[in-house]
């Protein structure tokens, strides 16, 4: 009896230390993570604009994100006008210029594209900011990704008001001093018969092979893992 005692104690024993260590290794990996995620915010600057927000990335010299609801009003056929010029809430030696747009392979990649505020020439002007885009490979951003904004702006005229995230996940690349991302990301949030509807795409920034807005389509999670961001 003595000894069965004994032989469960030592089992018991066992069992705790594993657990101990298997604590031990969750504690770790979420201070690991916590870390990261609060270096990352830390080197990031909020830029409120009347329409949209801006969170930029001081390190990448390049926006993180952005925000804003897209309202149908906003939607017309107005054509596109305007050209980039650097964000006065920012020194200049701290964003994009002209001059950093020296390749042909990338263009200025809007986040909050001009497209969706061309009802007013403030509105759309206010896009046209180098802290609202990043460098983005010009067949991406001339089809595929183009064909995603579409798709959001369809979305907005048939369900009314959509809340739309883009953003950036950067690359070791860099244009001249600018981060280039290796991927950029869209979320957008809707009603749909009253009842919340998420979208979530994710396209790799190089010439696709697919012009299809769905072929880049994925769950929200996988964009919530990759950002630490809650939609």
């Amino acid at each position: 009896m003595k000894a069965i005692t004994e032989k469960r104690l030592k089992l018991l024993n066992n069992y705790d230390f594993s657990f101990y260590l298997l604590f031990m290794k969750k504690l770790f990996l979420l201070l690991l993570l916590l870390i990261i995620t609060t270096t990352v915010f830390c080197q990031v600057v909020k830029l409120k604009k009347h329409y949209y927000t801006i969170y930029f990335h001081e390190k990448q010299k390049a926006p993180l994100y952005t925000v804003y609801i897209l309202k149908k009003a906003y939607i017309t056929n107005n054509p596109r006008h305007g050209s980039f010029k650097q964000d006065t809430a920012l020194q200049n030696d701290k964003q994009a210029s002209n001059l950093v747009y020296d390749s042909p392979e990338y263009d200025k990649g809007h986040l909050t594209p001009d497209a969706d505020f061309r009802f007013n020439d403030t509105a759309e002007e206010e896009t046209f900011l180098y802290t609202n885009a990043a460098p983005q490979q010009e067949y991406f951003n001339e089809h595929l990704w183009a064909n995603v904004e579409k798709h959001v702006r369809d979305v907005c005229l048939q369900h009314g008001d959509v809340k739309v995230y883009t953003g950036c996940l950067y690359s070791s690349k860099k244009l001249n001093s600018i981060g280039i991302p290796g991927y950029f990301w869209k979320v957008i949030v809707y009603k749909n018969n009253n009842r919340t509807t998420k979208e979530a795409f994710l396209g790799k920034n190089k010439k696709s092979g697919s012009n299809n807005y769905l072929s880049i389509a994925v769950k929200l999670v996988n964009i919530e893992k990759r950002t630490g961001l809650h939609f």
